[in-house]
């Protein structure tokens, strides 16, 4: 029943059937009055037995009921009227009522729904009960108190409702900080820790879903959730469904597809007492098997192995669900193929007759051609693509997109409506959104095998890579999706790389995403199982990011980086340019202590390399590969062992074969260094000798080995076909090896440090203008003798300077000639001290690549002073700078003779305050999305308290320097925030909240004493400097250089306020954030780009320097209010602040550079 416009997502709890008629009450006596009361005080009761409520919404909950139990008095007092009540006082009721029975529907939702529903859209729950809320406090509002004749005592009862309604609706919930950082990481498939065991167990106690019978019932409850939704919302159901999964993994319980299953479990006809076996129910539905197959699981395929055997329907959705392990063991699969069990079947069909047991039939519904009404429904969206109106075709596409995603039987509905077609031309139309989503609902669209052909005989393929070149962010990390998907037809490899579609992926791959890396990266390892196309891979500059990238810890690719380096090492030309010694090192270093993926991938890399050059496998084995092969032979994965294996045996047969050559293998061909062989002196080892018994042989002293012959002592032990057996290990602490006769050997690697010096490439470079010191300008000779001077910055010349100039010449003269030396600044500190140096007036002499010094005669002087004239006259057409301290001469506190010193000092110190923009790789268990959280919760915190503006700002400084210096828990960092809030409180702040409040507003998550150690610990850290510049700081001196009035001021302070919370801004110094705030929001003002030469006097920024930052700020105006993040916006969204948050973004500058829009990607 819909009680309003509304709609609303009961959550999986029970829907509420109230059997009362929608339409208002007509009677107007006092009998109908009376029936509406008790009507009423019938559901308050019911929502008063309701109870039980779900941790996340418990407190909203309690609140709401205790407020609804007042009303009881009122309703009794009306319930014992004596006479007539206009009938206008009945509506009244009639309202209060439909507001009672939409909270009813709440609370129902809060008590009976999915928990992990309430805890993921726990932002729109909360949002229904401020709806809620609102639609009371306006019903209790509207009653006719005097006319009813209720007593005082009841009035100042529901005066005190009211109040506790509205404010109820502007108060800042206290949140559970850690929950929603561990939802968030579940979620994230850009963090390694989404799996993480501690983390899942974790929730599950939060949410109390760790029972068997808790987590039934939130089973029944997700079903109905799926039921409600009716595939709206895919992407949050899906979000449900995952997680659910991994809680009934966590607790011992099979998976389930909640998406297929119906809401009643099915029910098997049987007897009471008889019981199916075990091995006869399908591991994923749990029923009776009646085409049973089984699938390899990097296991060897038998009869041994029931549990490994599935229902075909059931193992088949999960293949096409993209899923690559077993659902039972969750080991990869070795192969996708399915292989009928027909010996389990047999067994399965004997026993169903020897126990007069009936199979039930299939659901109709579950057959892959799907209904007649899902057929009509598709169609009928495939002939909105074809619309001529641009709404029409966005919803269609976004449909079809969403269809797509639920379920194999849409994919193939939309095929064969022939929806491919209109999907392909959409691809060139200009409208961005339209793209994004028909690049989307082709890549689901491929996950059908069929479909790969109908795409690609469609001419998709150039109009994809079209959108992988211009598209917007997330259209092309999708499109590279797609173009990996479609890539597994060998086919279609080919065809990808004649389109010209692997440059754009390699550039995706240098500077997309964190997703759209992945995407590319996956897409570029397909295509290069095609050999031309490792050809065009390497033609169009793939290795450098995939050396970057292995290079990178934090990248989250290595593997997949390591995985392309090994299909392209199988190339010359890849071979050459993968083959530098730091390469060789960081794959003995992955070796050494990578994850068990890195070392097989980097094992299997190195494999590759010295499989066609022996250099690469001696290099290797100087910087000590040895031992860590032999390790991996032991406890690797089998694949590792393999490769380990076949590396120890190719270097057994290196070192064989140059057992009567002197030594001098390293000069045969090219070498891993990519430059003209080398002696063996030039890479750490000593010449050789006479080769004498006895004597240390140079090409493996790096090896801590005396001899070729002791070497293949330890190498015979590594057997390929016995991989375990009479192996070397670590023999003591510093890493020798023991050898098969049971000697000690020196360690491994005491000489990597002497290839530091190897590929040193000086490269002279020519000269670059420079800025000078005016003081020294003439101090030539000893610029002359350095070898390497600073890369010079650009300064023009200035007028004030040049009359300097011309009133210093007596004193320049006074100068002692040994004194006159040119000294180069790299940063000058001032304008005014700089002058410009044309490239073309310094000529280098002979080997020595710099400026010449610039000596200044009578002819340069009478030339500046000739020029003063001219430079004047173009000052007068500039726009004048005005100043803006004049009208504050006589105000003492304006400090004006001092203001230009102290904001130069501001300019000076503020990089003390900045921070490194990665600090987040530092930390372990927090990461810059859980920082966001915080502050945006800190952010509301602030505004219940109503502290000053300076005190947030501080805030987030002390949080950010403090977490750039101390690893910090997840449990721990709300703790963090709070104590450094009442840090910036104390330092800024007249009055200080007091410890307990702040505890309290945490959720009481924290005692006193750690909130006083965190102080301590904090204080410490920071070697007490509070006292430093933030943004606020300069946008006070730059709003009044803008001449600003309120509503720029409270626009710029949004706009700064969004900045607070996004990680990627860490980037700017606090002064270019302030002054590009108060830039963009001249320009959402003003509908154009607006920046005064004052402004650019007083911020010391061009409107070009400020552009990429305000074009980033732009777009989180654009965002501010869709996200999870919305504290900024809704405190800007009220009254007290001008409604500000409503202003219309300055759209116009980020439409000049699309890309630098960043969106989630929904696949």
């Amino acid at each position: 029943m819909v009680m309003d416009s509304e709609v609303e997502e009961g959550g999986g709890g029970q829907v509420v059937e109230t059997g009362e008629e929608e339409t208002a009450p007509n009677a107007s006596n006092t009998q109908g009055c009376t029936c509406e009361v008790q009507e009423l005080m019938v559901v308050i009761g019911s929502i008063v037995a309701i109870g039980d409520y779900r941790r996340t919404q418990k407190k909203e909950c309690q609140n709401l009921v205790r407020r609804l139990k007042l009303l009881l008095p009122l309703l009794e007092d009306v319930k014992d009227l004596h006479g007539q009540v206009p009938e206008k006082s009945l509506n009244p009721f009639w309202n209060l009522k439909k507001a009672l029975l939409r909270v009813k529907k709440l609370l129902i939702t809060c008590s009976e729904g999915s928990k992990i529903y309430l805890a993921l859209e726990n932002e729109a729950v909360m949002a229904r009960f401020h709806r809620a809320n609102e639609k009371l406090s306006q019903a209790l509002e509207d009653l006719p108190y005097e006319e009813l004749g209720v007593s005082e005592e009841v009035k100042e009862e529901l005066d005190l409702v009211r109040m506790h309604l509205k404010r109820s609706k502007r108060r800042t919930d206290t949140q559970d900080i850690e929950l929603a950082m561990d939802m968030m990481v579940v979620f994230s498939k850009d963090d390694e820790r989404n799996a993480d065991s501690a983390i899942i167990v974790r929730l599950a106690k939060k949410l109390e879903l760790h029972t068997v019978e808790d987590l039934n019932a939130e089973t029944i409850a997700v079903r109905k959730l799926v039921k409600e939704r009716g595939g709206q919302n895919a992407e949050s159901t899906q979000h449900v469904i995952e997680l659910l999964n991994k809680f009934r993994q966590s607790g011992g319980l099979e998976e389930i597809n909640v998406l297929d299953d119906p809401i009643v479990p099915k029910t098997l006809e049987k007897s009471p007492s008889l019981a199916i076996p075990h091995e006869f129910l399908c591991p994923i539905t749990l029923e009776i098997m009646t085409d049973p197959v089984f699938v390899a699981t990097g296991q060897h395929v038998c009869l041994c192995y029931p549990l490994k055997t599935y229902e075909r329907e059931s193992i088949q959705k999960w293949l096409d669900s993209n899923h690559e392990t077993c659902p039972k063991t969750m080991q990869p699969l070795v192969h996708s193929s399915l292989v009928p069990n027909y010996a389990l079947r047999n067994l399965i069909l004997q026993w169903c007759e020897n126990n007069n047991f009936q199979i039930p039939k299939k659901d109709a519904s579950s057959s892959t051609e799907g209904s007649s009404e899902q057929k009509e429904s598709v169609l009928s969206v495939v002939q909105n693509l074809s619309s001529n109106q641009l709404e029409v075709q966005r919803k269609a596409v976004k449909k079809i997109r969403m269809l797509s995603k639920e379920n194999p039987v849409n994919r193939v509905l939309i095929a064969q409506s022939g929806g491919i077609p209109p999907l392909v031309q959409l691809l060139s139309y200009p409208d961005s959104k339209i793209q994004e989503h028909t690049v989307t609902a082709l890549l689901n669209l491929s996950i059908d095998e069929a479909n790969k052909k109908l795409i690609a005989i469609e001419g998709a393929i150039p109009a994809i890579i079209d959108v992988l070149r211009k598209g917007s962010v997330e259209a092309k990390g999708n499109s590279a999706a797609a173009l990996f998907s479609l890539s597994i037809d060998d086919d279609i490899k080919a065809t990808i790389g004649l389109s010209n579609g692997i440059p754009p992926l390699v550039d995706l791959l240098q500077h997309g995403t964190i997703r759209g890396k992945r995407d590319a990266a996956t897409a570029l390892f397909n295509l290069s199982l095609n050999k031309a196309n490792k050809t065009r891979a390497i033609e169009a500059g793939v290795i450098p990011p995939l050396l970057q990238l292995i290079k990178s810890p934090n990248s989250g690719m290595i593997d997949e980086a390591l995985s392309i380096l090994f299909l392209l090492a199988s190339h010359p030309d890849g071979r050459q340019e993968i083959g530098q010694l730091s390469v060789i090192e960081t794959l003995v270093e992955f070796i050494r202590d990578g994850t068990t993926k890195n070392k097989e991938c980097a094992t299997s890399v190195l494999l590759e390399l010295g499989s066609s050059n022996s250099s690469f496998i001696l290099a290797a084995l100087q910087y000590g590969v040895l031992e860590h092969l032999i390790e991996i032979t032991k406890s690797g994965n089998s694949r590792a062992q393999r490769k380990a294996n076949s590396l120890l045996q190719l270097m057994k047969e290196e070192v064989a074969t140059t057992r009567h050559s002197n030594g001098r293998r390293l000069k045969k061909g090219a070498t891993c260094y990519n430059e003209a062989p080398r002696p063996l002196t030039e890479i750490g080892v000593p010449e050789r000798g006479d080769g004498a018994k006895g004597e240390v042989l140079p090409e493996f002293r790096f090896l801590g080995l005396r001899s070729k012959k002791e070497l293949l002592g330890i190498l015979d032990f590594v057997d390929e076909n016995n991989p375990g057996v009479g192996v070397i290990g670590p023999a003591n602490n510093q890493g020798g090896l023991r050898a098969g006769v049971g000697k000690f050997t020196t360690g491994i690697g005491h000489n990597r440090r002497a290839l530091s010096s190897i590929d040193r490439n000086i490269i002279g470079v020519p000269p670059y203008p420079c800025a000078v010191n005016k003081r020294a300008l003439s101090e030539k000779e000893e610029a002359c003798d350095k070898k390497h001077p600073p890369i010079p910055m650009h300064r023009p010349i200035t007028r004030k300077f040049a009359a300097q100039m011309a009133s210093n010449k007596q004193q320049r003269a006074a100068i002692p000639e040994e004194s006159r030396k040119l000294v180069l600044q790299s940063a000058p500190s001032e304008l005014k001290d700089c002058v410009f140096v044309d490239a073309e007036d310094c000529k280098g002499t002979s080997d020595l690549p710099v400026p010449m010094s610039v000596q200044h005669t009578e002819a340069m002087l009478e030339e500046i002073d000739r020029m003063e004239e001219e430079i004047e006259m173009e000052d007068l057409v500039k726009e004048p700078v005005m100043d803006i301290d004049g009208s504050d001469n006589k105000n003492s506190l304006a400090v004006v003779e001092y203001i230009d010193e102290i904001y130069a000092y501001y300019r000076k110190t503020e990089s003390s305050s900045c921070v490194s923009p990665d600090y987040m790789s530092q930390q372990f268990d927090i990461n810059d999305r859980m920082r966001g959280i915080l502050i945006d919760w800190l952010i509301e915190v602030h505004y219940k308290f109503e502290l000053m503006d300076e005190t947030l700002y501080l805030t987030v400084n002390l949080i950010d320097r403090f977490l750039a210096l101390q690893p910090v828990v997840r449990k721990k960092l709300q703790l963090v925030g709070v104590t450094a809030m009442l840090l910036a409180c104390k330092y800024e702040e007249v009055t200080v909240p007091i410890v307990e409040d702040l505890i309290l507003i945490s959720d009481k998550a924290y005692s006193r004493k750690e909130v006083l150690d965190m102080e301590k610990l904090m204080v410490n850290t920071l070697q007490f400097n509070m006292s430093v510049p933030t943004p606020y700081v300069f946008m006070r001196r730059f709003l009044k250089a803008a001449q600003s009035d309120k509503k720029l001021e409270l626009l710029s302070f949004f706009i700064i306020e969004l900045c607070l919370v996004e990680y990627e801004m860490l980037k700017f110094s606090p002064s270019l954030l302030a002054a590009a705030a108060i830039f963009t929001a001249q320009c959402t003002l003003n509908g154009s780009k607006h920046w005064s030469r004052t402004c650019e006097w007083y911020t010391r920024y061009t409107e070009e320097q400020l552009l990429e930052c305000s074009r980033l700020m732009v777009s989180f105006h654009q965002q501010a209010g869709t996200g999870k993040l919305t504290g900024v916006h809704r405190k800007y969204s009220t009254s007290k602040f001008g409604h500000t948050a409503k202003s219309e973004p300055a759209h116009f500058l980020v439409e000049e550079r699309p890309n630098l829009m960043g969106c989630s990607k929904l696949s």
